[in-house]
């Protein structure tokens, strides 16, 4: 911003010097028509690169900056659905927890080691029963 600023500035104070030594006369208009150029240049300079900038911005950038949010969502969803099957197989008290990429569930009962297996068979990675 102070790169661009400051060529502004002097621009400004260059215009201010222009206006007192410039006349009335046709000269004096025409040195001010071409300091006006000259101000609209150094105005719009730094466009070209910020459109450049803009034009190099990829969408995959903004999804990088968001992955962590869609994990805790999909993780958060993939719990639910883990509940659901539990609740359809008789465990309707059952807590899920996914950490790390291991489920732990707590069933809220005792079970047996049959039972057990039948679990982490029907979910997949990697499951510990609590």
């Amino acid at each position: 911003m102070v790169n661009w600023l400051a060529p502004i500035l002097g621009v400004v104070v260059l215009g201010v010097i222009i206006e007192l030594i410039s006349k009335d006369s046709r000269l004096g208009k025409f040195v001010r028509a071409i300091y006006a150029f000259f101000v609209l240049f150094v105005i719009v300079q730094p466009l070209p690169g910020l459109l450049n900038k803009l034009s190099t911005w990829q969408p995959k950038d903004m999804v990088n900056v968001n992955a962590g949010l869609v994990d805790n969502l999909t993780q958060a969803g993939r719990q639910n659905q883990i509940e659901q099957q539990l609740k359809q197989m008789g465990y309707p008290s059952a807590v899920v927890c996914i950490s790390d990429g291991v489920t732990y569930i707590a069933l809220g009962q005792m079970v047996t080691d049959t039972v057990r297996e039948q679990i982490q068979q029907a979910l997949e990675g990697e499951v510990q029963i609590i």
